[in-house]
């Protein structure tokens, strides 16, 4: 064999395995990079469900008005539930869609008002009834209106009006409320913040 054939040749080969090690550094980045990347991304889930006529669109860190709204009603109509035979199961359902900074604080302030006397002793049974539900999407409020009523046996259904406030966000895929709230009045919306404000002398 002539020597520059052979030289050549190993040349031809060192050129080639360059080039493989080349291609195989840039495909291992490429791996890595697309790895990433789908680690990183999730998807968005659209829901329709039978007892709604909207469609809901949830993505990991967020989602449609509709669906922060029916979460608020879902959860006011099981707190406004409570009383002192179902206190506990009320407060671990509603707890687990409470940020962990609030969970201890609203878990001990329903305790407190189903173990009142007026609630523990006098109401046997408890509902709520919605009559309106706002979305301000500056604050990613959800104000749910209506009565809160209770009725001991034997005797006639007592009401009052109420408005619970919920401040909430989609945190990993989850609806989380960050901020939660009742009072006797109509919504402490941004408006009703606005007229309370010019009021004020």
């Amino acid at each position: 064999m002539k020597w520059s054939k052979l030289n050549s040749t190993w040349q031809s080969a060192v050129a080639n395995n360059r080039l493989l090690m080349i291609s195989n550094v840039g495909l291992t980045g490429l791996v890595l990079v697309m790895g990433l990347k789908l680690a990183q991304t999730h998807e968005r889930i659209i829901i329709v469900p039978p007892t709604v006529n909207t469609r809901y669109e949830i993505d990991w860190d967020g989602a449609t008005s509709d669906y922060f709204k029916d979460i608020a009603l879902w959860l006011t109509g099981t707190i406004g539930t409570i009383n002192k035979n179902n206190a506990d199961y009320v407060v671990t359902v509603v707890t687990r869609f409470m940020d962990p900074a609030i969970s201890k604080t609203v878990s001990e302030s329903l305790r407190t008002y189903a173990s009142n006397p007026s609630v523990a002793l006098n109401s046997t049974m408890s509902w709520f009834e919605a009559k309106s539900i706002v979305w301000e999407p500056p604050t990613n409020r959800v104000f749910v209106s209506g009565s809160l009523f209770s009725q001991s046996t034997g005797n006639r259904s007592a009401s009052k009006d109420v408005t619970y406030e919920y401040t909430m966000q989609m945190v990993g895929g989850k609806p989380l409320v960050t901020a939660f709230t009742s009072y006797e009045d109509t919504p402490h919306t941004l408006t009703w913040q606005r007229k309370k404000d010019e009021e004020t002398p």
